[in-house]
């Protein structure tokens, strides 16, 4: 394998990773609702501590109610600053409900693309780790 080849290979395995870390993080979703997404209010129904601090909200759209889970960061809180019955505002997406945030959805992608890197330098470093194995072992050792 040329330089070139290399190159081209690393470049389609670094996009392949990231397309795949991008649909794993729900970058598409979050994407839909930052164009797309309907702001609402949510009450908070429910705070466990000891449940790596979820903080469960109740939203309304049209005539259905739905459950949502979500943490006190995602709206620049502390846990202990958010009170059972309090109002927060979410963004749901409009065809589909039950996808929602709480807070606004940008802040959430750039996390989520950032982990999504981390997906794309995976198969890059595998890839890279094979072409040393293959260009530096098997070889003798030299004095």
């Amino acid at each position: 394998m040329n330089k070139k080849q290399t190159v081209v290979t690393l470049m389609v395995l670094s996009l392949v990773g990231f397309v795949i870390g991008a649909g794993l993080t729900d970058v598409y979703g979050l994407l839909r609702l930052i164009r797309l997404g309907q702001p609402t209010t949510g009450i908070i129904v429910e705070k466990e501590r000891e449940n790596h601090q979820n903080i469960t909200f109740e939203y309304k759209v049209g005539e259905q109610n739905y459950l949502s889970i979500a943490h006190a960061g995602d709206f620049a809180r502390t846990f202990d600053s958010v009170q059972l019955g309090e109002v927060i505002q979410v963004v749901y997406d409009p065809s589909q409900p039950s996808r929602v945030v709480a807070g606004n959805p940008s802040s959430y992608l750039w996390s989520n693309v950032r982990l999504s890197l981390i997906f794309a330098f995976i198969p890059m470093l595998l890839f890279a780790v094979y072409v040393w194995k293959k260009k530096h072992l098997g070889r003798p050792a030299t004095k």
